[in-house]
């Protein structure tokens, strides 16, 4: 299945490499490249347990457009997350229609419930802990990604949005 996704400029900014997992590509190096492929993994609950299983994430076509307002109504999440303490903080922007995975409530939760508490899991499965998450503005930049993805299984579209495990 072919979906399309559109992402304001400064929201969706690193994609996982399929060939060395430990390494996030910037999205502005992808553009027009056709077939890129990713990863994208969905956690498997099994009594106390929870694994990961991964896949591939085929990105056919990431291109840059025009902002024409589509997305004018998408609310926009600005969050200050990282690995603990000691560790540097890292600031990105989140669509609304972006869930990402809690470990601790093993679920996708949109950005408007997530909460300090929640723990995420970026693509070395490592807990992230976010130290801030409020609404803000719409990034006013003059172009938007889409996005033209496929994965290779049935299951939920899954993908690491700016490392961290997330849906669509």
């Amino acid at each position: 299945m072919v979906n399309s996704f559109y992402f304001p400029h400064g929201t969706l900014t690193e994609i996982v490499d399929i060939n060395n997992k430990d390494l996030l590509v910037p999205i502005d190096s992808l553009i027009e490249n056709d077939h890129t492929i990713s990863m994208c993994t969905n956690p498997i609950k099994d009594e106390d347990k929870l694994t990961y299983e991964h896949d591939k994430l085929f990105i056919n076509k990431i291109s840059k457009l025009d902002d024409n307002g589509e997305n004018n109504s998408t609310k926009f999440y600005q969050m200050t997350y990282g690995l603990g303490e000691g560790y540097p903080k890292k600031e990105m922007i989140i669509p609304e229609f972006v869930k990402l995975f809690t470990r601790i409530n093993k679920v996708f939760l949109s950005p408007n419930t997530l909460r300090k508490t929640d723990v995420l899991v970026d693509y070395q499965e490592r807990d992230i802990k976010i130290y801030k998450i409020e609404l803000c503005e719409k990034p006013n930049d003059d172009f938007i990604y889409k996005l033209f993805l496929s994965n290779a299984s049935e299951k939920i579209m899954t993908f690491y949005y700016n490392g961290l495990l997330a849906t669509i």
